[in-house]
């Protein structure tokens, strides 16, 4: 089986830790024990205490030096000890006098593709599209366009010509035989869905260039996690960097996760507003940052019982006869390398996650859901997404857009996000 370590970069192992401190007596005798040696014993005691809080606490590791880089030469490691639980933590040590990670010697050709399924989401894609442009390096998607949608997301793709290959397909484009289901339109969206991720994985694995496929729903993000355990929690991070960069820089990443499919626990994004200043916080002069949903929604719900995640398939590296509907599903899109167990995994488990936006009541309720009655009403909006409990501020999804605006600059930015959060927008 293929490893992550041929995709992400020249990504190895940690070096084993060793285990804790022992007791070094049962027993004994105080009368026999010198002023010494208790002295002695006690120094070793605070010794064997101090190591373990070492190990146990969470680092934040900066590369330091004018012309350090991650792949070849020496490189210099500075260990800060931090119990971060935000970004900012890491971007602002300007006090320690680092500098900052270089990429000179990361390929800049490692892209992602996706296979996605839409009805009247039109709203979401300007944010969706310019999100992952930047973080995910997505350049390759395929897009079905469900036949009750009422709008249609055709010319928000055509503005992205030059930046990301988008093809949009009709159910004739990827096969649709659904018929046994026409009944429940519940049953007949996840029966699309397989369809489409059979047919969609085809076509990307006969793209010569196609490696790794991400397997979301437009109303979702993948976000550094920063509350994540201290063997899996990204230690090296600048704003700049994209997934492939942070691959390269923390290759502890991969030592649990070293297989074709890399699952991802999914987390809740509750409605609570932010002030301006929150929002607006870091992002250039002339972005409507109120429009955007990654910056405007900045609280997540961490419940006792985790949804189920999605994943990240190295579709390269997955065999044709893989390539099967019975092998597919909107959590596991291959249920032969994705396993079960890890659907359910747990945010603290997950180096990265998957944000999930339920937007504006407005954009909530657009959709002509076939659940709409039970799951679509103003009441279940609020009751399903402000909640109180578990819910924590959280800042991971902002930095893209000041890299966003560096990568296309500020005109065209303005022009692909314009209206990004009109509900029924086709422009």
């Amino acid at each position: 089986m293929s490893t992550v370590s041929k995709s992400f970069g020249d990504i190895g192992t940690p070096s084993g830790r060793s285990s804790r401190g022992h007791g070094l007596f049962n027993r004994v005798n105080r009368k026999l024990i010198s002023t010494a040696t208790l002295n002695s014993l006690l120094l070793l005691v605070i010794v064997t205490v101090a190591i373990q809080i070492t190990w146990l606490t969470p680092t934040l590791m900066i590369l330091e030096g004018p012309s350090s880089c991650l792949k070849g030469g020496p490189h210099l490691y500075r260990y800060i000890q931090s119990q971060h639980s935000s970004p900012y933590d890491v971007f602002d040590n300007k006090e320690n006098g680092f500098v900052r990670w270089s990429k000179s010697n990361s390929p800049d050709d490692r892209y992602f593709s996706a296979c996605m399924l839409t009805m009247d989401d039109n709203h979401f894609w300007k944010e969706f599209l310019a999100y992952h442009y930047t973080f995910l390096n997505l350049r390759r998607l395929i897009v079905a366009v469900d036949p009750r949608s009422k709008t249609s997301p055709s010319r928000i793709f055509k503005q992205w010509e030059g930046l990301i290959d988008i093809t949009q397909w009709s159910d004739e484009d990827f096969i649709f035989d659904c018929e046994e289901y026409e009944d429940d339109l519940t049953d007949v969206h996840r029966c699309r869905q397989r369809r489409l991720y059979q047919m969609c994985s085809k076509a990307l694995k006969k793209e010569k260039t196609t490696t790794w496929v991400a397997y979301i729903d437009v109303d979702e993000y993948i976000v550094p996690n920063w509350r994540a355990g201290p063997y899996e929690r990204i230690q090296i991070y600048d704003r700049h960097m994209n997934i492939f960069d942070i691959f390269d820089a923390n290759p502890f990443l991969n030592d649990d996760f070293n297989y074709t499919c890399y699952p991802m626990s999914r987390v809740p994004v509750n409605i609570k507003e932010s002030s301006p200043k929150e929002v607006y916080k870091d992002v250039p002069a002339g972005i409507n940052a109120t429009s955007l949903m990654t910056l405007r929604y900045r609280h997540l719900e961490f419940n006792e019982e985790p949804l189920p995640g999605k994943c990240m398939v190295h579709l390269s590296e997955i065999d044709w006869s893989e390539i099967k509907d019975e092998n597919h599903n909107t959590h596991r899109p291959f249920k032969s390398q994705c396993a079960e167990q890890d659907m359910w995994m747990s945010p603290w488990d997950s180096a990265f996650l998957t944000h999930h936006y339920p937007g504006s009541l407005e954009a909530f309720q657009f959709r002509d859901d076939p659940r709409k009655e039970e799951r679509r009403t103003a009441a279940h909006y609020y009751e399903k997404h402000n909640g109180t409990r578990g819910v924590v501020p959280d800042d991971s999804a902002r930095f893209w857009i000041s890299n966003f605006v560096d990568k296309v600059g500020m005109q065209r930015a303005q022009k692909l996000l314009r209206g990004a959060d009109l509900v029924g927008l086709e422009d």
